[in-house]
């Protein structure tokens, strides 16, 4: 198969599925001769569906192990009060900034003339 007739396949493979492939014929793919590499490339683009370019970059090197994930921070009770007041105090903050702080209604500003 030519290499353009080969873009117009397109299939679905799992991620996973794609992963046991990358290590699979990466182990063959480091270990083979240059005319070997090109057939190689060929049937991996078939299969998975992935540029060139981006197929060799996966195949020439092994699979990195995986990052931990760090866990989300979670904050004690000290914490939270503190947070709780800033909160307060910012939203009195933002509703004075408004124009809508102490002795003052809530609602729109003052009514503007319609200038046309």
């Amino acid at each position: 198969m030519v290499r353009s007739e080969q873009r117009n396949v397109t299939r679905r493979v799992s991620m996973a599925t794609r992963k046991e492939l990358i290590e699979t014929v990466g182990a063959r793919y480091r270990s083979s001769t240059v005319a070997e590499r090109s057939a190689i490339l060929d049937e991996f683009v078939a299969t998975t569906g992935y540029h060139r370019k981006h197929a060799i970059r996966l195949l020439s090197k092994p699979l990195a192990p995986p990052r931990k994930r760090r866990s989300a921070a979670r904050y004690g009770p000290a914490v939270r009060d503190a947070l709780t007041v800033l909160w307060e105090v910012g939203s009195g903050v933002f509703q004075a900034s408004q124009g809508n702080g102490p002795g003052r209604a809530a609602g729109p500003g003052p009514a503007r003339e319609d200038r046309r």
